[in-house]
């Protein structure tokens, strides 16, 4: 060996004690900052799926109710019935006359909670949006969907005023509050939807 190389051999003395913990410091920052940067990326990812679960919820009870209110007050012998019934901010019961008899009567036969009915009632009630075709009956009430955190229904005239009476009414508008049934946890706030449609009655 030449004299050169002894001496670059002989400076190799490894890292300190004080080279090897800034090191480690360093990269604890760097995991630090990588995992924070993960944690944020996953609660932005479960946020946005939690929000488009109750999107998707509020839309399937929008779609139903506003079918329901639309078709409201089918009247084919002119009898004049008011078209709500029992209306307040958070239910509802819709009435039409689908065999044209004149009156409004209790579905015969075996109740169905999701087909049609001459009185269909909406209400909300423990987080649950409830529909039923024959109100005086428990078992003809089934759950439309979970997670419903508000629902506020407005009874509107013709003129979109709000309405005094039921006779009054020609329209309601649905405002509905959702959070994910699948998902918990501190975040589920920050998931909650809110929608709002309005249909008028087709047959006033």
């Amino acid at each position: 060996m030449t004299g050169a190389v002894q001496r670059t051999l002989g400076d190799e003395r490894g890292f300190t004690l004080v080279e090897l913990l800034v090191v480690m410091v360093l990269a604890a920052f760097v995991l630090g900052a990588t995992l924070a940067s993960l944690q944020v990326g996953t609660r932005s990812s479960e946020i946005a799926l939690g929000r488009s679960e109750a999107q998707s919820n509020g839309r399937v009870a929008l779609e139903r109710m506003i079918a329901d209110i639309r078709s409201a007050g089918y009247d084919p012998r002119a009898v004049g019935f008011d078209v709500v019934e029992a209306q307040t901010v958070n239910s509802v019961i819709l009435r039409s006359d689908l065999d044209a008899s004149g009156t409004i009567d209790p579905p015969a036969g075996v109740c169905d909670a999701g087909g049609t009915g001459e009185r269909i009632r909406y209400r909300l009630s423990g987080g649950l949006l409830l529909r039923s075709t024959d109100p005086a009956n428990a078992a003809c009430e089934a759950a439309l969907v979970g997670g419903v955190t508000a629902l506020t229904l407005t009874y509107l005239r013709a003129d979109g005023a709000a309405a005094a009476i039921a006779a009054e009414v020609r329209s309601i508008r649905v405002s509905i509050t959702l959070r994910p049934e699948s998902i918990t946890g501190s975040q589920v706030g920050a998931m909650t939807a809110t929608l709002v449609d309005q249909a008028r009655f087709r047959n006033r």
